[in-house]
């Protein structure tokens, strides 16, 4: 992998882009080993940036926070105080649990916290719960 690019990436992906768009099979072979020689990366990755989409090709933002800080810090005491329930069980479980730790004041909250938390959407994939 004797010369990398770097800084123009982009430029030499979308120029070497409109090379494949305009040539034949066995060009496009050629033009795609040259395009993996000169940026030093695997084939396949070579091949997903060429064929890339506008859209696929654009970075994802960050997702937006969903909750406050003090949603999350209650719905934290609650989740420790179910035994760290997952948060699919934790879901009904707050309608109870929320009354029960403001008796025996672990926790205060207000109407507009109390509704948030009410109405909290359990997180759903493979790190959720």
């Amino acid at each position: 992998m004797a010369g990398k690019i770097s800084m123009a990436r982009a430029e030499v992906t979308a120029a070497i882009r409109e090379r494949c768009a305009t040539s034949g099979k066995v060009a496009k072979g050629a033009i795609l080993d040259e395009f993996v020689a000169i940026a030093g990366m695997h084939r396949k990755h070579a091949i997903r940036m060429l064929t890339a989409t506008e859209a696929e090709r654009r970075p994802r933002g960050r997702p937006k926070r969903r909750y406050g800080r003090a949603v999350v810090e209650a719905l934290v005491l609650l989740r420790e105080a179910s035994h760290r329930v997952c948060s699919k069980r934790l879901k009904p479980m707050i309608a109870t649990l929320l009354p029960a730790l403001e008796r025996h004041g672990q926790i205060a909250v207000d109407e507009v916290l109390r509704a948030a938390l009410l109405s909290a959407r359990p997180i759903v994939g493979p790190t959720g719960g």
